[in-house]
């Protein structure tokens, strides 16, 4: 099996949440060894983050997991209380 690569890195760890996929790759001969991906799934080009070290390849892929996640509790909390409202609408007599 060959591993995934972007423009000659080679992804090493890969996590999504919801539909966006983020990636850390690895080069070992340039001088930014390192790239973040985030690619949500209605585009085919990645958002890449070019590093110089694998913690601060890292701290980049969790600060930008982060922000999907708030972004999608968000829009899960707004609905939530959409649905609750409604039902105590429903229980009004």
């Amino acid at each position: 099996m060959q591993a995934q690569q972007y423009e000659g890195y080679v992804i090493t760890d890969e996590l999504r949440i919801g539909s966006v996929r983020y990636a850390i790759a690895e080069k070992c001969d340039v001088s930014k060894s390192y790239v973040t991906l985030e690619q949500r799934q209605d585009t085919d080009d990645p958002q890449p983050h070019y590093l110089r070290s694998r913690i601060a390849a890292e701290v980049d892929l969790i600060k930008r997991a982060v922000m999907q996640m708030r972004y999608e509790l968000r829009g899960f909390t707004t609905d939530m209380q959409a649905t609750l409202k409604r039902e105590a609408d429903l229980l009004e007599i």
